[in-house]
């Protein structure tokens, strides 16, 4: 088997590129990429890692109590977090059933 270690926010940001999909709150992973933050710093998930979720909106909020707090994107994330409520996020990527995470895929040899 060879390994293939797509970057997670190449793969995202193509996957919407793709299917054009329009979210709730305007978010880009290259620009928090470009930032410094790793997967780890958002997505809290039990290694290996098979399963990524969205991290909890009071995560973001973490971050974006004084950066950008005046946006009113942001205001419906920091809304959601204070109401507990999940920001109803479109899921725009499914990964292959031959990956075991997102930065993590086999190719089966035929």
């Amino acid at each position: 088997m060879t390994r293939v270690m797509p970057g997670v926010a190449g793969f995202v940001l193509l996957a919407a590129a793709l299917y054009g999909h329009e979210q709730p709150v305007p978010y880009s992973h290259k620009k928090h990429v470009a930032l410094g933050l790793k997967c780890n710093s958002c997505h809290k998930n039990a290694d290996p890692g098979e399963l990524m979720g969205l991290p909890a909106e009071s995560t973001c909020m973490s971050c974006h109590q004084t950066i950008k707090a005046d946006s009113p994107h942001i205001r419906k994330v920091a809304a959601a977090a204070r109401e507990n409520k999940p920001v109803p996020w479109v899921r725009i990527y499914q990964l292959p059933l031959t990956c075991t995470s997102a930065t993590v895929c086999t190719r089966r040899q035929e």
